[in-house]
């Protein structure tokens, strides 16, 4: 049985490792935060010495919104930095055979570095919004709209970084040397918003009919991605006439139920990760086939579209696309055989999966660039119309930073 002594001298230990972490964290958190917001109170003083308190609190508010990298991208930075730094032991033989030799069951160990994980991001966070809170108050304008704002987006904040943090974790326990592991992460975390914005970007590109994407595809991507979920949040929050709505709550529980489902998932891995993989790309040979797919369909048909954008006005932009298609698939796959073995002649491997792979993403993009499915051609039927519109980019485009809302009244008014 594992003492309470040699529980907390392993966490004292493994915390000291992260103490660079905390540091840079709070210098950056900081000054996108704190500082920015006294520099900005500073300078609307000196442009406008007259300014309403009522108008600066508002400005303060809309400071507050997290649309900055404070917010959203070193949350982020500092989940990524704690799961690679914590679990580092496993990317090293030498240092795998002494953590797992000393008399603590590898549950404990796993739940001592997770938790010093937390404990590092929430003395960062919590520091932060404190001085925030400070630096408001000692301007006079600190207000319990300003201070629920703080409060609010600290909860979210910690909830984002959970979700983050558990899905680098996840990419640690897949990989087996630090360069991977980093590779896995970008992957793990941008994967589904760079999905999202392809898609997008097939509709827009290929479907004269298309103005505006709602397939049931784009729109649930954000629930399985830490990112567009991340995103969807902040452009949920920004429009103010919904932050007193239901959305809001729906992407925190959604962000939980993810960060949840990779927790879970790194546990398992953790149990089931072999000592001897230390060192190699990949701790998992089930994981080689799966990322490959993922990797190569997306990479392929990116290559293929954003090489047709050059010659999207032109005769020969089909060529192009193809053309593209066909270097990008060519590239990803050697690339990645490459990093799965760290051998340059790998690149010649599993090459017969590699031909079903392309295959599976000439069909998808033949069905954008030829309409196999019909999206183009389709007319619902004279008693199924429900509505119609007319769009003209010029005009409409104009018209974008409009909204309706309803005033206090429930009156409807455009407002800018």
């Amino acid at each position: 049985m594992t003492s309470k002594a040699l529980f907390f001298k392993l966490m004292k230990e493994d915390f000291k490792k992260k103490i660079w972490i905390i540091v840079l964290g709070l210098i950056v958190s900081l000054f996108v935060n704190p500082i920015r917001v006294l520099m900005h109170i500073e300078n609307t003083l000196v442009t406008n010495p007259l300014v309403d308190h009522k108008v600066m609190t508002d400005i303060i508010f809309y400071d507050l919104l997290p649309y900055n990298v404070g917010m959203s991208v070193v949350p982020a930075v500092i989940a990524f930095l704690l799961a690679i730094v914590g679990f580092s032991y496993l990317f090293n033989k030498k240092k795998v055979d002494l953590y797992h030799s000393l008399p603590i069951k590898r549950e404990r160990l796993f739940l001592i570095i997770y938790l010093n994980g937390i404990i590092s991001f929430l003395i960062v966070s919590v520091i932060t919004s404190f001085v925030l809170i400070l630096a408001i108050m000692s301007k006079g304008y600190l207000t319990v709209n300003i201070l629920s704002t703080i409060g609010s987006i600290l909860i979210a904040t910690i909830i984002y970084f959970l979700l983050f943090y558990h899905v680098a974790i996840v990419a640690v326990m897949l990989t087996g040397n630090i360069i991977t592991a980093a590779l896995g992460s970008g992957v793990l975390y941008l994967y589904g918003w760079l999905m999202q914005d392809l898609l997008q970007n097939y509709f827009n590109q290929c479907f004269v009919s298309s103005y505006r994407i709602n397939t049931d595809i784009i729109d649930y991507i954000p629930i399985i991605s830490p990112v567009s979920s991340l995103i969807q949040w902040i452009s949920i929050y920004n429009d103010v006439a919904d932050i007193n709505g239901g959305k809001l709550t729906l992407c925190l529980i959604n962000a939980l139920i993810q960060g949840v489902i990779a927790l879970i998932v790194a546990i398992i891995l953790y149990k089931k990760r072999e000592s001897e993989v230390a060192g190699k790309a990949m701790a998992f040979k089930f994981a080689q086939p799966v990322i490959k797919v993922l990797l190569m369909l997306m990479l392929t048909l990116m290559g293929g579209l954003y090489c047709s954008l050059f010659a999207r006005n032109g005769y020969n932009s089909l060529f192009w696309y193809w053309f593209g298609f066909i270097v990008a698939a060519i590239l990803s796959h050697c690339i990645i055989e490459i990093i799965y073995h760290a051998d340059f002649k790998a690149c010649f491997q599993r090459k017969l999966q590699s031909c079903v792979i392309i295959a599976a993403a000439a069909l998808i993009g033949s069905c954008f660039q030829y309409d196999l499915l019909g999206y183009d051609r389709y007319l619902p039927d004279e008693n199924q119309v429900e509505y119609c519109s007319v769009n003209f980019d010029n005009i409409n485009s104009e018209l974008e930073p409009y909204k309706i809302k309803e005033d206090e009244s429930g009156k409807k008014v455009l407002q800018y």
